[in-house]
């Protein structure tokens, strides 16, 4: 699990570097994206991500959680990091982990 941790740090921290190398000295940009999850009516949970790019580099990261009356039936966790670049204004993913935990199982899944 810590060492998932820090591989998807050295991994956003290595898209940054890159990009660098490459040129694109620009600021940063960073946004803020909140989301209710809902089923039917009944609150279920919040995701809330980062998007934050550096010219044609972007890292997506943030968290999932389920909440409220869902906890009582599943409860969930879940952190993600994603890193890659835009192409024709479509994402394109270099790398990406999740990392989940319901509580009974931890799991983590990466992919390059």
């Amino acid at each position: 699990m810590k060492r998932a941790a820090l591989l998807s740090l050295a991994l956003a921290s290595a898209s940054w570097a890159s990009a660098a190398e490459e040129g694109e000295r620009e600021a940063a940009s960073s946004t803020m994206l909140h989301y209710d999850i809902q089923i039917a009516w009944i609150q279920a949970g919040q995701i809330i991500m980062r998007l934050t790019r550096r010219g044609e580099r972007y890292v997506l990261s943030g968290r999932v959680a389920t909440s409220g009356l869902m906890d009582r039936f599943f409860r969930w966790r879940g952190r993600f990091i994603s890193t890659g670049r835009m192409a024709e204004r479509f994402p394109r993913t270099d790398a990406y982990m999740l990392w989940g935990d319901d509580g009974e199982e931890q799991e983590t899944m990466m992919s390059f």
